[in-house]
């Protein structure tokens, strides 16, 4: 870009793709940013920042750097007075820029300006300037040409750079690219108009055998810099990552790259990757395949059918119906509805989620959760939970920290007992019904019992010194005055 005649130019290392850049007039330090062209990003604050640090100015005003980089209309704007060396026996001085990346020749006024138009600068000479470097100690990346170019002497009428330090370039340590969800939800997505996709959290976590897991892109080691007095600036050496540290069951490694060994379903557990192997059911549990029993995951495109029974180290999901049938999973139970009988049991490691349980026995090791209801059931969970708008009606409730519903019990008084036994100490035990809560239900918080004798709007229900408190739906715990 043009500079104005009295203005030294922009040189390389001044300017970020053109996008801003410095200039001086005498000792003053002039910023320009220029409007960003289409697709690129503009200039910031902080990039301008620390581009300032190569310039031999002691501090600038900030709120000038920020409204010119707001204003972003390529006009200069000054935005530093270069503060001349206390030291200085002449009216020009060598002085370097804080990075110590760069060295400046510039004038050194007492009074009045020395590149006003009745002095026009001192006179420096290359054989002076090439002294007054080396006094100062400026003995790397000198530029020879600019030197040059006061030889024999010319007027100094601005600062100008004469020595350009090579900054340290940061590595980047290796990086590992996923070529599978490793964080993917386990429960079904929900969508706006409250239906369940359960295909959508399944389906999308199977992978072939030979598939692609992990890319690995290898680290690209920093370069070591050298500041305009010669010393070595060296940069944090960069981490390898070896594909190693990933490599778990089900995979090995190719070359910068981890793929599956099997089909399964992938999945980072700790700190490895693994394929776990899936039995998978087109249609129905019936007797056309019989009774299950897998160490990996199990998925079933249709209903399970009444008496017979899946057992899974990992997680069972139910594309249809568990009809009075028996399931165990050593993770997560999922389904579109549960129904059950006095011969059927549902026992999960970690979570049960249906959009419906009816007259079923189920164990989890963390969550039971329901989109719409949860009627006549026995529970034993960590949390049990409920929609908003869904409700638990009938049958013993028993968890150890949470029951949150919409609305427990039934206008007609059915007979419900909702447990919470002891909580942990980051959750105290509590009962809520968010919307409501009806005659006839028990409700038990850490051995206190509350018999719910009218109809009550949201409320829930605290352990608070030795007695059951009742607050609102949305409320901590009580707290000791």
């Amino acid at each position: 870009m043009e500079s104005d005649s009295s203005t030294g130019p922009a040189s390389d290392g001044e300017r970020s793709g053109g996008l801003f850049e410095f200039s001086f007039r005498g000792r003053t330090v002039e910023l320009a940013v220029h409007p960003a062209p289409d697709g690129l990003r503009p200039a910031s604050a902080g990039e301008v920042c620390a581009a300032l640090k190569d310039l031999p100015l002691d501090s600038y005003p900030l709120e000038n750097v920020l409204a010119a980089v707001k204003a972003q209309t390529g006009t200069p704007v000054a935005v530093g007075e270069i503060e001349s060396p206390a030291d200085t026996p002449d009216d020009w001085a060598v002085k370097v820029s804080p990075s110590k990346l760069a060295a400046y020749v510039l004038p050194v006024s007492s009074g009045s300006e020395p590149d006003s138009a009745e002095t026009g600068g001192p006179i420096v000479s290359s054989d002076d300037l090439r002294g007054r470097l080396a006094a100062a100690g400026v003995t790397s990346g000198l530029l020879e040409d600019v030197i040059a170019g006061f030889s024999p002497a010319r007027t100094l009428e601005s600062a100008t750079k004469v020595a350009q330090g090579i900054p340290p370039s940061s590595g980047q340590e290796a990086t590992f690219e996923f070529g599978f969800d490793p964080n993917p939800r386990n429960a079904p997505v929900e969508q706006e108009d409250g239906s369940v996709d359960y295909r959508a959290a399944v389906v999308s976590r199977f992978v072939d055998e030979g598939a692609l897991l992990v890319t690995r892109h290898p680290a690209v080691p920093g370069r070591s810099g050298m500041d305009v007095f010669g010393a070595l600036l060296l940069v944090r050496p960069v981490s390898e990552r070896m594909l190693s540290v990933l490599c778990g069951k089900g995979t090995r490694v190719v070359g910068e790259t981890l793929v599956a060994t099997s089909g399964g379903r992938p999945v980072l557990h700790g700190a490895k990757v693994e394929v776990l192997p899936v039995y998978e059911v087109k249609g129905d549990v019936d007797f056309s395949v019989g009774n299950i029993e897998f160490n990996g995951d199990v998925v079933v495109g249709g209903d399970v059918h009444p008496g017979f029974a899946i057992r899974a180290e990992g997680s069972v999901t139910v594309k249809g119906i568990i009809d009075r049938a028996t399931v165990t999973a050593g993770k997560d139970i999922m389904a579109r509805g549960i129904s059950g009988d006095d011969h059927s049991h549902l026992e999960a490691g970690n979570e049960v989620v249906a959009h419906y349980l009816h007259n079923a026995t189920v164990t989890a090791g963390a969550l039971v959760k329901a989109h719409r209801e949860i009627v006549n059931c026995t529970i034993h969970a960590v949390r049990v939970e409920t929609a908003p708008n869904a409700r638990i009606v009938g049958g013993v409730i028993e968890a150890v920290d949470e029951v949150d519903a919409g609305i427990i019990g039934s206008p007609r008084g059915v007979p419900t007992e909702i447990t919470v036994l002891r909580g942990s100490a980051s959750h105290p035990p509590v009962v809520r019904a968010r919307r409501s809560i009806h005659s006839r239900v028990v409700v038990r918080v850490h051995h206190m019992v509350w018999n719910v004798d009218d109809d009550y709007k949201g409320t829930s229900f605290w352990e608070f010194q030795g007695e059951i408190s009742r607050l609102g739906p949305a409320a901590s715990a009580p707290k000791a005055a």
